[in-house]
């Protein structure tokens, strides 16, 4: 999982949230051609995924990409991978 941004500051915050919320490792943010990056991890990507997916309730999402990420879900073993501990 990659996030692209303009804003060097949004991702170096962005990377900071998602390791204190998830426990995802604290990444490098780093210059792309005409933007910056952050890349995870498919462990840390999961965590994120989950993350995002674990309340449709009260936030807006794309249904295409949660049918993506419901489908990965269902067709691998992700044991051990999820756990519920979103503040640590």
């Amino acid at each position: 999982m990659t996030f692209t941004s303009g804003t060097l500051k949004f991702l170096k915050e962005l990377t900071n949230k998602l390791n204190f919320l998830v426990g995802t490792s604290k990444q490098k943010v780093f210059r792309a051609e005409r933007a910056y990056g952050l890349s995870y991890s498919k462990r840390d990507s999961i965590k994120i995924l989950h993350l995002i997916y674990s309340n449709l309730e009260s936030a807006p999402f794309l249904r295409r990409k949660y049918e993506i990420y419901k489908n990965f879900q269902e067709n691998n073993s992700l044991s051990g991978l999820l756990t519920n501990n979103f503040t640590r």
